[in-house]
């Protein structure tokens, strides 16, 4: 396996990620979180984690594309 970069970026108000990688019904999905949940009236803070996934895409090869973290998460499908 060789590094080429970096997968994604860091998430809105937080320092980390925690990434997933799965593959369902032949679609590839990448599952990590931020901090921008808001309850009630309180919005996102560090320490906040909400789930979000975006679609993950390989490059002929095995190479993964980045993934944007739209916001949309996989309602809009992957360009």
């Amino acid at each position: 396996m060789r590094v080429r970069g970096e997968l994604t970026g860091a998430a809105k108000g937080s320092f980390t990620i925690h990434p997933g990688i799965t593959e369902f019904k032949g679609k590839w999905f990448m599952f990590l979180h931020n901090a921008t949940l808001t309850i009630g009236n309180q919005k996102g803070a560090l320490g906040r984690q909400s789930v979000t996934v975006e679609h993950l895409d390989y490059i002929p090869g095995g190479t993964m594309k980045p993934v944007v973290q739209t916001g949309r998460g996989v309602s809009v499908p992957a360009r």
